[in-house]
C-alpha cells in the first residue's frame, strides 16, 4: 500500500449510519488481522468481527447488473456441498 505505514493496513470499521467504511489504520485490541509478509493487510474492527463472520470481501470491477463503478463488496461465503 502506497500511503500506509508498515504497521498499518486497510481497516473495515463501522460507520455511524450502520454501514462499513474502509480506512488506513493500525490494528487495535481485539481486531481480526490478515497479514502478508508479516504486515497487516486487512483489519476488521473488533466491533464488526462477529457480524462479518462468514463474509467474503471481494473487489468487483463493475456492479452485478453491469452498471456502476468498481469497488469492494461484502457477501456471504457460499457453503460448500
Amino acid at each position: 500500500m502506497q500511503n500506509a505505514a508498515e504497521d498499518e493496513g486497510v481497516k473495515l470499521v463501522p460507520s455511524s449510519d450502520g454501514r462499513v467504511q474502509m480506512t488506513i489504520a493500525q490494528p487495535g485490541t481485539g481486531d481480526e488481522v490478515t497479514r502478508r509478509d508479516g504486515h497487516p493487510l486487512l483489519i476488521v474492527d473488533a466491533a464488526l468481527a462477529e457480524s462479518l463472520d462468514g463474509t467474503e470481501v471481494d473487489f468487483a470491477t463493475e456492479s452485478s447488473n453491469g452498471t456502476g463503478s468498481a469497488g469492494f463488496t461484502l457477501r456471504p461465503v457460499e457453503a460448500s456441498s
